[in-house]
């Protein structure tokens, strides 16, 4: 009897400890289903927050964030140094002007945009500004030629030296058959290359203080 009674309490304590594992574990699956049902689980990956340039900044196609004042200064440097330069007696060389560097330097570091655009206009307004330069329709070859100058320079792969001095010996070419095609010619000595050799020298200063090498 003693046997039998044990063996009896053994099985109901196993049924009933069965019992209890399957209803903990009914119970948890049911917090765990509940627990889903709120969210919780999901995991939220972390959403991208696109950046937006400051106000009054864009982004040029070099992907670099320009402002107007950034094209201003490099188009009144532009105007302010060739002005200086020809109202200075003994300075005062023809066709040494640094325009033509600058908007090339503009157009490699912020696009064909801001370099057409510096180009176009620098030599208009310092014409206006130097009283022994007339403002005529030499005016507008100037700024033809200084435009494709700073243009195509946006055209560069990358921002070094030696194409700085490339894009500026391109440029001061091209310059000079525009200025000079009217005449039926392409160049002109020695003014031309007094030109191509002064923007050469503007390109070098301009690019040890505004181009770091890698």
């Amino acid at each position: 009897m003693s046997g039998h009674g044990e063996e009896h309490g053994n099985e109901s304590h196993g049924e009933n400890g069965g019992h209890d594992e399957a209803g903990h574990e009914e119970s948890h699956e049911e917090v765990h289903e509940g627990h889903e049902e709120h969210g919780h689980p999901e995991k939220h990956e972390p959403k991208e927050e696109k950046k937006e340039a400051p106000a009054g900044k864009k982004t040029g196609p070099k992907g670099k964030s320009i402002t107007e004042s950034e094209v201003l200064i490099i188009l009144l440097l532009a105007i302010c140094g060739r002005v200086l330069l020809k109202v200075t007696p003994l300075v005062n060389i023809p066709s040494v002007e640094p325009i033509i560097p600058l908007a090339v330097f503009a157009g490699m570091a912020y696009g064909a945009g801001p370099g057409t655009l510096v180009g176009l206009l620098a030599y208009p307004i310092s014409n206006m500004l130097i009283p022994e330069v007339q403002f005529d329709m030499w005016s507008f070859w100037q700024a033809a030629g200084g435009a494709v100058a700073g243009g195509i320079a946006g055209f560069a792969k990358k921002i070094d030296m030696n194409t700085l001095l490339w894009y500026t010996f391109i440029g001061t070419l091209l310059f000079e058959v525009c200025v000079n095609f009217p005449d039926q010619l392409i160049l002109v000595w020695p003014f031309s290359f007094y030109h191509i050799f002064s923007n050469l020298f503007f390109a070098l200063v301009i690019g040890s203080f505004a181009i770091k090498e890698k």
